[in-house]
């Protein structure tokens, strides 16, 4: 069994992986339409072989043909970000932390209802002597009706592309807009970074020093510190030394949103490998000795693993007007793996939802 579910998961992740990019450079050229309809065609037909699995008794080296069919349709990972792609595009930068916690949210209602239901369907509902025939075909019933959904009712918003000088100019103004930093400067001056578009006149502001780069800086006349000087100080307490000054000169070559988007993406690998990797050992566990799960217990447990949207939910909504994301990020993490550490514990079922 454990050999069987490591097998299923790198197919299917491995095959994700590459497929997902070019799924991605199709989107930017076509519709973003095609990285949600795709992957549901393949979920479709893939879980549609599982009938020919369990009706013709066919080995289950089968499945590892559904989990590569999957996987070259993009599979769920490519189907959620077209899902979390839209819901970004179509909501403010204020309300996206609740759009994208509701749309969370809705998932895991779902998948909650549904992994109740499993268990009992899965033991109770047969054809003949099959098990898992109705309960498969329930499932293909609801991708069918999400992809004619997705297909006909689904509205995906166009592309804004400007073009013209009117385009242009308001691109210029949207630039100023969101490219303004602070920064500090290798003495620990706060430094403040805009773009110098034509003769407009700056009311209200201290003189200004124009650099090759076409930045400013707000420059204070009497002692050339900045005007914010108390900021300054908190942040040159933080950054000190070489340290400071090499990431102060590297973010201010414009390398700082690339630096973000990697420190992103590796702390995204390394709380996935934790994640997935804990998460793709339960089927296992649960399974086998001490729990010794039937098909409903397991229908509770993975009803269990969707509570923590509906907890994800109740503090997004709480905690998102009085504490910045990267504050929720931690706390998820902190969660996660308080609840890890007590599953490396559990001999007993009532631990296990606990945990």
């Amino acid at each position: 069994m454990t050999r069987f579910f490591m097998i299923y998961h790198i197919l299917s992740k491995l095959i994700t992986l590459f497929s997902t990019f070019y799924f991605a450079k199709l989107e930017d050229f076509r519709s973003r339409k095609i990285i949600i309809v795709v992957p549901l065609l393949g979920c479709l037909i893939s879980r549609s072989l599982l009938l020919f699995v369990i009706f013709f008794d066919l080995p289950l080296e089968v499945i590892f043909a559904t989990a590569s069919l999957d996987g070259l349709s993009g599979g769920f990972t490519t189907y959620w970000t077209a899902v979390v792609v839209l819901v970004c595009s179509t909501s403010s930068e204020k309300r996206r932390s609740i759009r994208l916690i509701t749309t969370d949210f809705a998932y895991g209602l779902a998948g909650f209802v549904g992994s109740i239901l499993s268990g009992y369907i899965f033991l109770h509902l047969k054809i003949l002597h099959y098990h898992g025939i109705i309960l498969v075909a329930l499932s293909l019933a609801l991708y069918v009706v999400n992809l004619f959904y997705c297909i006909l009712v689904l509205k995906i918003p166009p592309k804004q592309q400007k073009s013209g000088p009117q385009g242009d100019k308001e691109q210029n103004e949207e630039s100023d807009t969101f490219t303004e930093k602070l920064q500090c400067d290798s003495a620990g001056h706060l430094v403040k970074h805009e773009h110098v578009t034509g003769d407009i006149q700056h009311k209200n502001r201290p003189p200004v020093e124009k650099t090759e780069h076409k930045t400013a800086r707000v420059v204070d006349d009497k002692n050339g510190r900045c005007v914010n000087g108390q900021c300054c100080k908190a942040v040159s307490r933080i950054f000190d030394g070489i340290i400071r000054d090499n990431w102060s000169s590297w973010w201010a070559d414009g390398h700082g949103d690339k630096g973000t988007l990697w420190f992103m993406v590796g702390a995204a690998v390394l709380y996935d490998m934790a994640t997935k990797g804990a998460m793709d050992v339960l089927p296992i566990f649960v399974l086998n000795w001490p729990l010794k799960w039937n098909a409903v217990l397991l229908g509770y447990g993975n009803a269990s693993e969707y509570a923590i949207y509906f907890t994800s939910f109740l503090t997004i909504c709480l905690f998102s007007k009085c504490v910045k994301d990267t504050s929720l990020i931690v706390i998820g993490m902190l969660s996660f793996s308080a609840g890890m550490l007590v599953m490396g514990f559990v001999k007993w079922t009532y631990l296990y939802f606990v945990a």
